[in-house]
């Protein structure tokens, strides 16, 4: 995709992350199988903590797109001109 100089932060967190959430139901679906799992397998399994790691990654992109929500005034600005360093929690 192509992009004039006018880059806006929509557009900079649309390439970087695209964002698709859950439906009410999907989530209720995920996470009984993810309970499922870790009473048939444990914690400790590896099929537990990939599971836990998308639900975790989920819940992020979930907040985001609410993020983008009620602040959709800066979402549209365009880029700063200058970098700021950003840290996500792991």
């Amino acid at each position: 995709m192509i992009y004039s100089g006018n880059l806006t932060n929509r557009e900079l967190l649309a390439n970087a992350m695209p964002l698709s959430t859950l439906s009410r139901n999907q989530w209720g679906l995920l996470l009984s199988h993810i309970e499922s799992i870790e009473r048939t397998q444990g914690v400790d399994s590896d099929l537990f903590k990939v599971l836990e790691t998308l639900h975790n990654n989920q819940a992020r992109i979930e907040i985001i797109g609410g993020y983008l929500d009620s602040h959709c005034d800066e979402i549209n600005a365009p880029v700063r001109e200058e970098s700021v360093s950003v840290m996500l929690p792991v």
